[in-house]
């Protein structure tokens, strides 16, 4: 395997994915141990772009004070050590949708793993793009009502049988609910806030998914299966009061969280 020499990432070191990914390629040996730098503290080319490289990641040619950002960095890096793949990663058919992905993911990436500080003056934060931010918060709201509509099979019959229409529109009133809650607050972080609230919703989605398959393969009683999501609940509750914090949004915010849920669990009781 080859290893790309005189290359620098110019990675977003507040970014806990940028931070692993960028980590795994000097150890996987694909770059040399200096071969990634936080924004902010490298010496770029002129032809550097501090706007692009919020957005995506660029990667600095030293041998020609060349820079590409985003997906193109990271195929570069990926077809200097393995030829063959890098060759499938630029067909077109393969390219496209990674790209679509790859903006996906950098877009949201502040509200999917934030720093402890939501945004600050020079730090590597990406343009604000309303699309790609809605398309996320659909993402989760789909992955998460598909998760609980499983979820609520194994509760039964402490918990009434509900559907995927069921729980699909109680995290859209949940949305709606948080939504309404924050615009009274502030209307700039209203699209960060419910970004981050279903990240929180997904975490909890995915801390479920152990239980219904080991459900799915033994006999396990609802009671057990009610302890497990008040615990997970109760995590969450956890990780939306710390986003709300770095948000520097009140308390009233996660309050609201909190009173939208017991108000969907009386009316389902």
């Amino acid at each position: 395997m080859e290893k790309l020499s005189n290359h620098t990432l110019v990675y977003d070191s507040e970014c806990p994915m940028c931070d692993l990914y960028t980590k795994g390629f000097i150890k996987a040996g694909m770059l040399d141990n200096n071969g990634r730098v936080a924004y902010g503290c490298a010496m770029v080319p002129a032809s550097f772009s501090n706007d692009r490289a919020r957005d995506g990641i660029a990667l600095i040619d030293y041998n020609t004070s060349t820079v590409t950002y985003g997906l193109d960095s990271l195929i570069k890096i990926i077809s200097y050590s393995f030829p063959a793949a890098g060759s499938v990663l630029k067909l077109r058919l393969i390219r496209w949708p990674l790209s679509i992905l790859y903006s996906f993911i950098s877009y949201n990436r502040k509200v999917i793993a934030p720093s402890e500080v939501f945004e600050k003056r020079g730090s590597c934060t990406p343009t604000f793009h309303t699309s790609y931010r809605i398309a996320y918060v659909v993402f989760a709201w789909l992955a998460t009502s598909i998760v609980l509509a499983d979820y609520v099979q194994i509760v039964q019959p402490i918990v009434p049988a509900g559907n995927f229409l069921r729980e699909f529109l109680i995290c859209g009133g949940q949305i709606f609910f948080q939504l309404v809650i924050v615009r009274l607050i502030t209307r700039d972080k209203v699209l960060h806030y419910i970004g981050s609230m279903m990240t929180v919703s997904l975490i909890g989605a995915l801390l479920l998914l152990p239980m219904l398959a080991l459900a799915h393969v033994v006999n396990i009683p609802p009671a057990a299966s009610l302890a497990w999501f008040t615990t997970v609940v109760t995590f969450m509750l956890s990780i939306h009061w710390k986003r709300v914090k770095m948000l520097g949004l009140p308390v009233w915010t996660t309050v609201g969280w909190v009173c939208y849920r017991l108000l969907v669990l009386c009316i389902i009781l």
